[in-house]
């Protein structure tokens, strides 16, 4: 299937994404399956006594076990080469995109975090002046007591920079695609491609990739506390499992909408 110039039909994009996931994920199973335990062993590393090294090594290695699943995935959609110095190759690329997307989404909520944090701040009736300028944990209590004051208004704002989260993401959401694709970081560049699909986009990422986060982010947790009381065994076993099946399942759903909406987005080659 492909797009129509200047347009992203939602639906056909999350068909198109399913049947690519379903000829990709047998194939990478066994990198989903090795990802997923080798997410608990660093997890496990850093939950444990005086790993003073595992914990911050931890913020490395969990996204780059993530990018280069998510990259694998985004190869085997966009019909690429997938042996293994190729995928290496276009996660470094991927892992640069995203590292240049993140460092921009966190300065726009950096500025545009701080009207909405006084406004929160305000309505709930704290006065945050009040509180010393190194002392975390006062902000944090004060932090709290706005939430419980104002419930309903936290989630507002939170709603409303959750939404402008996702209009950002949408709009370069072919970046890591392109980026995997041309072996090289493409970011900004890609804003344009999106013109005209941003709501588009939206609204296929709400209807395939969301629920499929949601589902392992609200269902992992519960299922891991009862097993941990009964057996720990058996819940590094289950962790195991869901590690591998995020890996395989949201984030290859994940590529393989964005790889088919590049493929049918990107302008033609001049």
């Amino acid at each position: 299937m492909t797009i129509p110039a200047g347009k992203a039909p939602i639906l056909q994009s999350v068909r198109a994404a399913i049947a690519l996931w379903r000829t990709a994920v047998p194939r990478l199973a066994p990198l989903c399956a090795a990802g997923g335990a080798l997410s608990v062993l660093v997890q496990l590393l850093a939950q444990g006594g005086g790993q003073a090294i595992a914990a911050p090594l931890a913020l490395v290695v969990l996204p780059l076990i993530i990018v280069f699943v998510y990259t694998s995935f985004l190869r085997h959609a966009l019909d690429l080469p997938t042996d293994f110095p190729a995928r290496a190759r276009a996660a470094v690329s991927v892992a640069g995109a995203m590292a240049l997307i993140g460092a921009f989404l966190f300065l726009v909520f950096l500025v545009a975090g701080m009207p909405g944090a006084n406004i929160f701040l305000t309505g709930a009736g704290v006065d945050i002046q009040s509180v010393p300028e190194d002392d975390v944990e006062a902000a944090m209590r004060v932090m709290e007591q706005a939430l419980y004051a104002n419930p309903l208004l936290a989630a507002i704002i939170f709603g409303g920079y959750a939404v402008i989260w996702f209009f950002l993401t949408s709009r370069l959401y072919i970046a890591a695609p392109a980026s995997a694709a041309e072996n090289r970081v493409r970011t900004f560049e890609t804003w344009a491609w999106t013109k005209d699909n941003m709501l588009r986009i939206t609204a296929a990422r709400l209807i395939l990739v969301v629920p499929a986060f949601l589902f392992f982010n609200l269902l992992g947790p519960r299922v891991l506390m009862l097993l941990a009381s009964a057996s720990p065994v058996l819940a590094i076993g289950v962790q195991v499992v869901i590690e591998a099946a995020v890996l395989a399942v949201a984030w290859g759903l994940e590529a393989c909408l964005s790889a088919y909406l590049y493929k049918g987005l990107r302008p033609p080659a001049r």
